[in-house]
């Protein structure tokens, strides 16, 4: 889509469905792979094989160095004199030497990689890490070329290729085994040759005078990315401290992780409406802020109704919504509307924080994952001991509520996108209040 052209309301949510359009398909995959889930596997293996994707996912953030996200902001405006092409062969150039340094690393401590996550030493998951790892960053490289390219077909048919390799196989495999060394083998086994495929069917994407350092380039994207990695570290700690935490202190460790686990997945919903928007959103905030400011506000409107009003739909349907569970891992339904608050108001501040990222202010970033994680820290330590996976619950409520100020109050500082604030703060402090009484 040209910078210059301007979207009618029709266009908008046209793109917009066409982008989100993997999501929603992914979203029914795994509606149907979380129960089997659950009842293929038994309660600790399913814990080892949440605790594996968590660690594989905070790993990912950091060979990464935020350039994957440098690379959508510099897109429509590649430093240097660089092409589309030399940008994104920069980027994955740099992703892949510093995986190459995590990963002798993550060799080093296999042995206690494997006894955190399930119980026992040795190098498997160590090696499964490592060759999942690649995959993972040169596929999410090539997922955000499809996406700047508004290439609808394309970005669907691999967003849909991902999740049915990584959610659907591993399921599968639970017939011929069902531990957790089965489920992560045929993860990693299936992306590698979905890294490759993609690799070859995008080569023309790639430019080899991108792999050169070249000053002009390399200071702007570091500059922008590398204030991101704490802001990934933080976000990370959000999603995951709770897990952590309730491991660490029930008595039941991997079984409570795969209680709270499978309850916050049954959140993915909303997290996929977020995915799915932000997929396309990104590129179309970039290439319109100027001109479409008054757009702008009004979609941060139409995001924030429809969030609060599924997300209270949801909640009231818990008691069937549960049914799709395991009888062993239902006890999450007791603290399950606290799950709901960080999707939610994740996604609304992703409409309210734009200015951070338009004026290239990244270290803002920092501080409100931050304040967010520190909060999510405080309420874990605070409640887990006492509380369980109801403290880890009303944890991640929390740091999603304080993540969702920080980035309100600096994004609307830099670029105005809410038109009215008191309507957002009110209709926001109510949903706050039902998902707690």
């Amino acid at each position: 889509m040209p910078a210059n052209k301007t979207l009618d309301a029709k266009g908008f949510v046209k793109n917009l469905a066409g982008f989100s359009m993997g999501t929603w398909i992914g979203a029914v995959i795994n509606f149907a792979v979380v129960p089997l889930a659950t009842r293929l596997y038994a309660p600790e293996q399913l814990g080892s094989i949440e605790l594996f994707i968590t660690t594989l996912n905070l790993i990912a953030m950091f060979i990464t160095l935020g350039l994957d996200q440098a690379y959508v902001r510099y897109y429509n405006e590649p430093p240097g004199g660089y092409t589309h092409r030399q940008l994104l062969t920069r980027c994955v150039t740099g992703t892949v030497c510093v995986w190459a340094a995590v990963s002798a690393g993550i060799f080093l401590l296999r042995d206690y990689i494997s006894v955190y996550i399930a119980n026992v030493s040795g190098s498997f998951i160590a090696v499964m890490l490592i060759g999942n790892l690649l995959a993972t960053a040169v596929i999410r490289y090539l997922n955000l070329t499809f996406r700047m390219q508004n290439n609808i077909r394309g970005y669907t048919l691999q967003a849909v290729m991902m999740v049915f390799f990584g959610k659907v196989f591993y399921v599968a495999a639970a017939v011929f085994d069902s531990t957790y060394r089965g489920a992560i083998l045929v993860n990693t086994l299936t992306m590698l040759p979905l890294m490759l495929i993609y690799a070859f069917l995008q080569r023309d994407n790639f430019d080899r005078s991108g792999i050169r350092p070249k000053k002009e380039v390399d200071l702007p994207l570091l500059g922008y990315a590398l204030p991101l990695m704490p802001v990934a570290v933080f976000t990370w700690l959000n999603d995951s401290a709770a897990k952590y935490f309730i491991k660490l202190f029930s008595k039941t460790g991997l079984s409570n992780v795969a209680i709270f686990s499978s309850a916050a997945r049954l959140t993915a919903i909303l997290a996929l409406i977020q995915t799915g928007f932000n997929t396309y959103w990104v590129s179309f905030v970039y290439q319109n802020y100027k001109s479409e400011q008054n757009k702008i506000k009004s979609i941060h409107d139409y995001i924030s109704a429809l969030m609060f009003i599924m997300a209270v739909a949801i909640i009231a349907a818990e008691d069937i919504v549960f049914l799709f569970l395991g009888e062993g891992v239902r006890g999450g339904m007791a603290y399950f509307p606290f799950l709901m608050i960080t999707p939610v108001l994740y996604t609304i501040s992703e409409t309210t924080c734009i200015g951070i990222n338009l004026s290239k202010k990244t270290h803002l970033h920092i501080i409100t994952s931050g304040l967010a994680m520190a909060a999510n820290l405080g309420v874990c330590l605070l409640l887990i001991p006492r509380f369980g996976d109801l403290g880890g619950a009303v944890a991640v409520g929390c740091s999603g509520l304080v993540m969702f100020i920080t980035r309100t109050l600096f994004g609307q500082r830099e670029y105005k996108s809410v038109a009215s604030p008191a309507k957002t703060g009110l209709s926001t402090a109510v949903f706050i209040v039902f998902c707690f009484f």
